[in-house]
């Protein structure tokens, strides 16, 4: 089972979180833990009372998608529909990471709903690819529990540090 350690940094905080290929540091701006659907390849984070997750970790087998997909970059494109792209960035450790928004139309008000992804090569290191998601607007119940702009999530993303 997943396991969290916090560290409160300013406005958001390096929180950690035990996986298949050790723990996984990240800075967010969100009390978060893992969920029920969590498991050491998928961390499912909640904010604490909610079962909803505000960001979502997954962990996959390089070699096994290689099989598959030429590379890191072919793995990275099967989730993008035609026409979309990436911004190329690194880690703040230095491990190569992909950006991309995904457009999901508008919620009922008529405001931009996005999907943000982070897809980060962490082949050399874990033989793994870790891919983080979450929508700009975290809807639990009604209520709007985490917001994300797209700096923000690549932060997020560029944060993450496995030990």
């Amino acid at each position: 089972m997943s396991s969290m350690l916090t560290i409160s940094v300013g406005l958001s905080s390096i929180q950690s979180f035990k996986s298949d290929i050790g723990t996984i540091e990240i800075d967010l701006p969100y009390t978060a833990q893992p969920g029920e659907l969590s498991s050491g390849t998928s961390l499912q984070l909640v904010k604490p009372g909610t079962t909803k997750p505000i960001i979502s970790i997954n962990i996959w087998d390089a070699a096994e998608y290689n099989a598959i997909y030429k590379d890191f970059l072919g793995f990275a494109e099967s989730f993008l529909s035609p026409g979309q792209t990436f911004d190329k960035m690194t880690t703040n450790d230095g491990m190569p990471m992909l950006f991309n928004v995904y457009p999901e139309g508008k919620d009922r008000d008529g405001n931009p709903i996005y999907n943000f992804r982070g897809y980060i090569d962490d082949s050399k290191k874990n033989g793994k690819y870790i891919v983080l998601h979450a929508p700009n607007n975290v809807v639990y119940q009604g209520e709007i529990i985490a917001t994300y702009t797209k700096d923000q999530f690549a932060a997020i993303c560029q944060s993450l540090v496995v030990k």
